[in-house]
């Protein structure tokens, strides 16, 4: 069975109760204020540093602000942006001369490179290689000779992979 309470032990439960909960608050408020303290640092901290920076670099001379290509810069931070520009740019250029579609009027392909086809207007759907026993015609081991689109109709190319073997 369960004993009945005084009411003075009531009193000190909901005092407890209480105590407790106001000490819960206590606590939730202080991990809030924390919270929205490192928020805070969190949202300055790029601008902080870059500050940080810009101070030691200002301590440092104006030679600080000079790039290696010579070129002067407003902050320490964009020092290497010429470079990677450079670096960029050149990476470019190898990635779309690698890809580059190659006129036919400029010159062929080898005749054992796998080329696609670029004519009329349209990607031709088969790797395509300068049939050996015909200089003015595309070949390929799954296309009929009928069927096989003229060299010269053919507006540009460009080297791929040649395909896989089967598996026997």
């Amino acid at each position: 069975m369960k004993k009945k309470m005084t009411v003075k032990q009531k009193r000190e439960a909901e005092q407890n109760a209480i105590a407790e909960l106001e000490r819960q608050l206590a606590e939730s408020r202080a991990s809030v204020a924390a919270w929205t303290q490192t928020a805070r640092e969190y949202a300055n901290n790029a601008d902080f540093y870059r500050e940080i920076l810009e101070q030691i670099a200002g301590s440092l001379g104006p030679a600080v602000f000079v790039s290696d290509d010579g070129s002067v810069q407003d902050s320490p931070l964009m020092l290497k942006i010429p470079e990677a520009i450079t670096a960029l740019q050149t990476r470019i250029d190898e990635l779309e001369a690698a890809q580059r579609w190659i006129p036919v009027s400029e010159r062929l392909p080898d005749f054992d490179q796998y080329v696609e086809v670029f004519s009329n207007g349209v990607v031709q759907d088969h790797k395509w290689f300068i049939d050996m026993g015909s200089e003015d015609q595309w070949a390929n081991d799954l296309v009929e000779y009928r069927e096989r689109p003229d060299i010269q109709d053919s507006d540009m190319w460009r080297a791929i992979e040649p395909p896989e073997a089967p598996n026997e």
